[in-house]
């Protein structure tokens, strides 16, 4: 008797601690997830916009760009979002190696005090949405109350575009991705439903 009393014993102190090991990998795998998911909100007063986006070890890397005396006039301001794996990759790499840069999620703010219906602004500025390499149509769509056009393009890679405009300015909304299933491609939309205006 004393002998299937320890057997029991035995198996329940084993049973507890395997359901305490596998209780704490699922908990620990749970806030690896949480951390993953961690989004950021990039606010900016001067541009009127806002969007959130995920950050963290699986997210993005956000850098702000001032545009240079070449490019268009009415640029004004552009925001940079680079996988963090990529970005980490350009940092570590020699400067002198030659590269494409990787694929990124961008939006690029132009000033329109003219004015100009999105479907202009899109024949005056074919380089901007890569005009020539349209997929498929051009669709409307909402951002944030404002009608928007969309659009796919191919080039180093494929590109989601969208086109919104608001106060005065235009923002040109770019996802460029190697491959539909990835985080980049599914990542746009979720950023674009973030959006808001101050």
């Amino acid at each position: 008797m004393k002998k299937y009393f320890l057997t029991i014993v035995g198996v329940l102190v084993l049973g507890g601690v395997g359901f305490y090991a596998l209780n704490s990998y699922i908990y620990s795998e749970k806030q690896g997830e949480e951390i993953d998911r961690a989004f950021s909100s990039y606010v900016s007063d001067d541009y009127g916009f806002s969007f959130d986006y995920r950050g963290g070890e699986a997210g993005y890397v956000l850098r702000e760009v001032v545009p240079s005396p070449q490019d268009d006039q009415d640029l004004k301001h552009i925001v940079v979002l680079m996988q963090k794996s990529d970005y980490d990759a350009i940092q570590e790499a020699p400067q002198d190696t030659p590269r494409e840069g990787p694929p990124t999620i961008n939006v690029a703010v132009y000033d329109n005090t003219q004015n100009v219906s999105l479907d202009e602004w899109i024949d005056t500025h074919p380089s901007a949405v890569n005009r020539e390499l349209v997929l498929g149509a051009i669709t409307e769509d909402i951002i944030a109350g404002e009608r928007s056009l969309r659009m796919k393009t191919d080039g180093l890679y494929v590109t989601n575009v969208a086109l919104a405009p608001h106060g005065g300015r235009l923002y040109l909304f770019t996802g460029s991705f190697i491959d539909e299933t990835s985080t980049l491609a599914r990542d746009f939309d979720p950023l674009l439903s973030s959006v808001k205006w101050k």
